[in-house]
Parts: structure tokens; sequence; C-alpha cells
């Protein structure tokens, strides 16, 4: 870093070059004049520095707490929907942070208390949530729960950390088509007086996710009975609307024991795969390993990203690509 000084040619003073020079001793007052100056100006100068300060302080606002409802969601996906929905009707909040394995998640109290705060909470229908139900048994009330997998065809999920039912379902358009409606009656009920413009959003949401879906089924035609091979499987759903079959390098939340990752390595043969997805949610050391081993293409995906619309599109051209 530089600083610049620039040294003033003619130094200003009330008595000329004199007044700079330091009183010799038997001197009168006249010669302590220009000491007595530079005292005033400096009082002048606080005193218009501190009216500075006043005038700043008495403009600033003091924090004002939102009146809007906060509506809180497990996963920045959902708050994407939220904000589409409402917009700035409502405070969209997400609940799992970025980057961190929705799976593994343990709220901090701070978070708890958020979700207390809230008044309508978007659920994954991950196992977690349910712990965090108790803590919310005072707030029942007041408190909304969307549970976006309700009355869905759902897959049975086999093999990975999240057993029981798949919950990625929103990396399905068709599936997100499916729950919207819900979730923005669940918003009307929160917000009544923005019912009209709710639904005309919703409207046009819908046709977009038609779109999207279209363009998809557009980059992967022909690539039916294809597989594609994933660090963590979360594309369930998105395979079964693209008819396409998902390899998981994980097993039963774990690296594949040396006999199953025979068994993927004939798949990954077999299907002719040539790239690896990964998420930063999740571990990539046996991806790496496994790309180094059968030359394959590391490609990192966010599924939990919060541009929905640009990230699944950007997926489905990097698959369409292998």
């Amino acid at each position: 870093m530089y600083v610049y000084t620039q040294e003033a040619s003619q130094p200003l003073s009330l008595r000329g070059d004199k007044a700079l020079e330091e009183p010799r001793a038997g001197e009168g007052n006249s010669q302590n004049l220009p000491l007595s100056v530079s005292f005033t100006n400096r009082m002048k100068l606080f005193k218009i520095l501190l009216f500075t300060l006043v005038i700043a302080a008495g403009c600033s606002k003091p924090s004002i707490p939102s009146s809007k409802p906060l509506v809180l969601s497990t996963l920045a996906p959902y708050s994407y929907f939220v904000k589409r929905l409402a917009e700035d009707g409502v405070r969209a909040e997400t609940l799992v942070p970025a980057g961190a394995n929705a799976h593994l998640f343990e709220p901090t109290p701070k978070e708890i208390s958020r979700l207390q705060e809230a008044r309508l909470w978007i659920r994954m229908g991950d196992p977690f949530e349910t712990k965090l139900l108790p803590s919310l048994e005072e707030k029942r009330g007041r408190l909304e729960i969307v549970k976006t997998w309700k009355g869905l065809p759902l897959i049975r999920e086999e093999g990975s950390s999240c057993s029981g039912w798949d919950r990625h379902l929103w990396l399905s358009p068709k599936m997100v088509r499916e729950f919207l409606p819900g979730l923005a009656a669940a918003l009307i009920r929160l917000c009544p007086e923005r019912e009209g413009e709710i639904k005309e959003r919703l409207k046009r949401f819908l046709d977009e996710l038609q779109e999207l879906d279209m363009r998809i089924a557009s980059l992967l035609k022909g690539k039916a009975g294809a597989a594609l091979l994933a660090s963590h499987p979360s594309f369930g759903y998105f395979c079964r609307d693209y008819g396409l079959t998902q390899l998981s390098l994980e097993f039963e939340g774990k690296e594949p024991l040396p006999k199953q990752l025979g068994e993927l390595f004939a798949k990954i043969k077999e299907k002719k795969i040539k790239k690896i997805f990964t998420q930063p949610q999740f571990p990539t050391r046996g991806a790496e390993r496994l790309a180094g081993e059968l030359s394959l293409t590391l490609c990192p995906v966010d599924p939990y990203a919060y541009d929905y619309l640009g990230n699944l599109e950007a997926f489905a051209t990097a698959l369409a690509s292998e």
C-alpha cells in the first residue's frame, strides 16, 4: 500500500513564515499570537466535527424488527420456491447452511431459536427434522409445517445414508410441480392479503418448470437406459423422469467394500460411463481415487444450490455431453 503526501509550497500562516518559528526567550506575548490562533482554530475544528457527528447520529434510523413473517425452509431450493411465490412478502430463510450435509445436520441452539420464530416450516423429510418437533411443541398453534413429500409417488431407497425413501424429490421438475400448489396454499394462509399475486406467480412458475422439464428431456433424448455415476445417490427422481439409471459410489452411507466396488467397476465399464458427479456436501476422496483408476472425469455438482432452474439445467447439459 502506498501513501502519498504533498508539501505546500507556501505554508498557510496569519503572520508569514515567522509564525512557524519557535518563540525566543524573552519575547513578549505578541510573539505567542500564532499559538493562540492555532488553539482557536483547533477548537473551531473540534466543534465542527462534533456537530457533524451529532447530525449523522440523528440521521441514522434505529433497527426495527421486520414485520414480515419468517418462512424457514430446510433446504435452499425450497427457499427459492418460497421466494418465487411470495417474493418480498415474507422473509425466506434456509435452515441447513450451504455446503452442509443435510443427512448429518445438527442444528445449534441459535438455529432452533430461529425455527421457533418461524410461521411456516418447509420440510424435506429428513430424520433430523423429526428430532426438532418436541422443541416446537409450544409453537404448535402458531407454526405451520409443510411436508413436501405428502401424497407424492416416492422412491424406496436402499444402500445410502438416507435409507427408507428418497428425499431428493426437488431434483425432479415433475415432482416440484406436484407439491408447489400445496406450498402456495400454505403461503396464502399465512398472507391472505397476497392471495391473488401468489396464485399468479404459481401459474407462471409452473409454466417455467414445465418448460425446464421439456428442455431437459430434449437434452437427454437418446440417453434412455444410460447410467449416471454419483458420489451420493441424489438423482433417483431425476433418473426416473428421464429414463436413466443411477449408480452410486456410496453404499449404506459408506464407501463400498471390495466386493461391491468390483461390481461397481463392472457396471461402469458396461455402461461406458465417463464422468462421476461429486457433491460438496459429501467426501470426494473415494470418487477421486475411482476417477484415477478408471480415467473418469470429476464433475462437481451441488443438488442443494439455491439457483434451482439454472443449476438443474446445467447438470442435465453436463450429463448430455457424456
